[in-house]
């Protein structure tokens, strides 16, 4: 459960913090105590605890658009009409063992969109060159 009064549906992206391990290990962070951790702002602890603070045990992803690290395409993240994100399928090939890997992966995935007509040739270009600047190694 999140730790936090406010009643709205929390929106969390991830994707973002991915390292060429693909895994939440940059994003979720150990807070101190144990099972507790941070990301986003909030404290994240586990439902046993039972005691009356306001919590949030729900969340919606939202991934908008194709952004690796700092690198940020531009490109909105469309599905597929299997339901998968254009990230959702990249990080799914994951984990990557050189960062050369990991530009193939994004370069074949994008020709696939574009040819699927889910990406302009303009996209497609923007979400490589986004890909090629990005640091992933963290």
């Amino acid at each position: 459960m999140a730790q936090n009064p406010e009643q709205a549906f929390r929106t969390f992206s991830f994707y973002r913090h991915f390292t060429l391990r693909g895994d939440l290990a940059d994003a979720i962070r150990p807070e101190g105590r144990p099972l507790h951790f941070t990301t986003h702002g909030l404290t994240l602890a586990p439902f046993h605890i039972g005691d009356d603070t306001r919590y949030h045990a729900y969340f919606r992803r939202s991934e908008p658009v194709v952004v690796f690290g700092a690198a940020d395409s531009g490109v909105p993240n469309r599905a597929r009409a299997d339901g998968l994100t254009f990230l959702d399928a990249l990080w799914q090939q994951a984990p990557f063992a050189a960062s050369a890997q990991f530009v193939r992966a994004v370069r074949g995935l994008a020709d696939t969109y574009l040819s699927a007509g889910l990406f302009s040739s303009t996209e497609r270009d923007r979400v490589v060159a986004a890909a090629v600047d990005a640091d992933l190694r963290r």
